[in-house]
């Protein structure tokens, strides 16, 4: 009986007030660093990254930038350095220094690219080690998700369509990834499935439809065209020939009358 009272109380005290025992589950919700921007605002608010995972990305976001623009200076003095000797080199009229300075201008401009692509590449190798396996999987899916959207643009999609575009690539990708299927397998998959979504309207719009639709209509055009012109050669050459056989058929008659 006393127990039976207890669980009264507890039920009607949790009625009472249940938002207050809702906000006990609910796991306080992280705010996003400052110094995170743009595509990695969008990470941290997409993975739920904690304060500590967020503090690791920017620092690793700080020193790729200080790196890019210690690599750019670096490289940016190389190639005035090869320009300036290869402005000397013509100077001189020297065509083995010229052919060397014009090797080294065009290194050190290769340099300024592939500098930046290799730290880029490493800025993104950084941050995949701060996040979990679950992350990781989660922010494949998610730019699948951002794909698909991108190239259906056309479509215009609706806000629910992307809703349901980005739970395909949530279900798919990491299960696709699991059967060993290739990136590209991946987005084919999730990029049908958006397919699927689309009105006869939104479909309309394709614009591999309108291609096709146009180059259809370009054929049909030139085929009308190639035999109008068959037809109107035709026409002529029988008029030309109905024209030579009325002469042909005039010519006995006149040798008749001449020979009376």
């Amino acid at each position: 009986m006393l127990r039976s009272v207890v669980c009264v109380i507890v039920a009607l005290a949790w009625i009472a007030n249940p938002v207050a025992a809702q906000e006990k589950k609910a796991p306080a919700k992280v705010k996003t660093n400052p110094a995170l921007k743009g595509e990695y605002a969008i990470m941290a608010s997409k993975l739920a990254l904690t304060a500590e995972q967020q503090t690791k990305i920017a620092e690793i976001i700080q020193a790729h930038n200080k790196a890019v623009q210690d690599a750019t200076t670096a490289n940016k003095a190389k190639v005035a350095d090869a320009q300036k000797a290869l402005t000397e080199a013509k100077a001189k009229k020297d065509k083995e220094a010229i052919e060397k300075a014009k090797t080294a201008v065009a290194d050190a401009q290769k340099a300024v690219k592939t500098d930046k692509e290799a730290l880029d590449a490493k800025e993104k190798t950084d941050i995949q080690t701060v996040l979990t396996d679950e992350q990781k999987s989660k922010w494949a899916a998610y730019h699948v998700y951002t794909k698909a959207v991108s190239d259906m643009a056309w479509a215009k999609l609706t806000p629910a369509q992307k809703g349901q575009i980005e739970e395909a690539a949530n279900e798919l990708a990491p299960k696709m990834r699991g059967e060993g299927k290739s990136n590209e397998e991946i987005a084919a998959a999730v990029q049908a499935k958006a397919t699927e979504l689309l009105t006869d309207a939104q479909k309309k719009l394709d614009p591999a439809l309108k291609k096709a639709a146009a180059e259809k209509a370009a054929t049909e055009k030139k085929a009308a065209a190639e035999k109008a012109a068959a037809e109107k050669k035709a026409a002529a050459e029988k008029k030309a020939a109905d024209k030579k056989a009325a002469a042909n058929a005039k010519k006995p008659a006149a040798t008749e009358k001449k020979t009376d």
